[in-house]
Parts: C-alpha cells; structure tokens; sequence
C-alpha cells in the first residue's frame, strides 16, 4: 500500500509541476504564498519537527501526547484537561495496540537508543 499511495502523491506532483510550467501568467507576476498562509503552514509543520525530535528524546508515547494535547489546546481552544485526556488515551490506546497486542516495539527515547549501543 505504502508503495501505491507514493506512486499517486508522485504522479499528482508531476501533474502540478506540468501545469505550473505551462500556465499562462508570467513567474514573476505571481505570489508564491501570502503571509497568513505561510503562517498556518509553519504552525503545523514546527510542532510536527518537535514531535520527531521528541520521539528520539523522550519516545514515542509521551511525544504523542505532548503533541496531540498541545494540538488540542492551542489550534482546538479546547480545555487543557480535555486536551491531556485525549493525549493520554491515545498514547495508550497506540501503546495497547503496538506493544501488547501487535507485539510490536516502538521507540522509547534515548535511553533505548543508548540500549543499543552497550551503555
């Protein structure tokens, strides 16, 4: 599936690409992306950074609920208590589903990756 859905995100951007190079309106007429725009792009995708940085330092699970909860606080307006209960339910909700039924190791933070190093 992975492979099918690359394949489709592949062929839609040269598709873009085609019709991007061939439109009527000169470059340099064109505003790439508006302000407000970019602003909403760089408030998903700097959370997005940390929770992969997070997931080295700290795993996984407390990652998932760091982000799902400051998702839900901070872009939801939803309550903090509201926020952190959902974090936590669905990092243990993905901690039952990967590690106790799939019997399936996910990443635990630097002190498993230094568990593989020997130290």
């Amino acid at each position: 599936m992975p492979f099918y859905v690359g394949s489709i995100i592949c062929i839609g951007s040269i598709i873009n690409l085609i019709q991007a190079a061939t439109a009527s309106i000169p470059a340099g007429r064109r505003i790439f992306v508006e302000w407000g725009a970019l602003r909403r792009v760089f408030a998903v995708l700097v959370p997005a950074a940390l929770f992969v940085i997070g997931i080295h330092l700290v795993g996984i699970y407390v990652s998932a609920l760091v982000y799902i909860a400051a998702f839900m606080i901070w872009i939801g307006k939803y309550s903090w208590h509201k926020g952190l209960a959902v974090g936590f339910g669905v990092s243990f909700a993905l901690f039952l589903m990967f590690e106790v039924w799939f019997q399936v190791l996910l990443p635990k933070g630097a002190y498993n990756i230094l568990g593989y190093f020997g130290y």
